[in-house]
């Protein structure tokens, strides 16, 4: 009875998560994981490209898809875009957001009670140059955050 009685204060309570990801939904372990266990505490709306890869569906997700056969920088702005958009439409508690290209413009402009930057990994070139400038971007992004 206890048992249920939570469980019910949990689904009206649900918090409200964007999760924003470049690669489509169900190819990346563990963006994967993190949907199929945060699910059950938040509203989840993962945003997207459609590779046009076999779409992979999950109970209580609101998957958002976007194109991906389009021009390169035209793709990435109709992208973030669609990430401010949806912000500034619904009331998010967190917005997630995955490092790639331009992500700063996420943390600048999308509105959300906890921004969320996720960095894998920092650039492992042997160049020293080259790393360091490539770090440097990631550092620059995470200003916005």
């Amino acid at each position: 009875m206890f048992l249920e009685k939570d469980q019910a204060s949990i689904n009206i309570k649900k918090k409200q998560i964007l999760i924003i990801n470049p690669q489509q939904f169900g190819y990346g372990a563990g963006y994967f994981y993190y949907v199929k266990y945060l699910r059950k505490f938040f509203k989840i709306d993962y945003l997207t490209f459609d590779k046009k890869w076999k779409k992979v569906e999950m109970e209580n997700v609101n998957i958002v898809y976007r194109n991906y056969n389009t021009n390169k920088m035209l793709r990435l702005l109709d992208f973030i875009y669609t990430a401010i958009k949806m912000t500034h439409q619904l009331n998010y508690d967190i917005v997630f957001s995955i490092d790639f290209n331009l992500v700063f413009l996420i943390g600048l402009l999308c509105r959300g009670r906890l921004k969320i930057y996720d960095i894998r990994t920092g650039a492992l070139l042997e160049n020293l140059i080259k790393r360091f400038f490539f770090n440097s971007i990631k550092l620059f992004n995470s200003f916005f955050f």
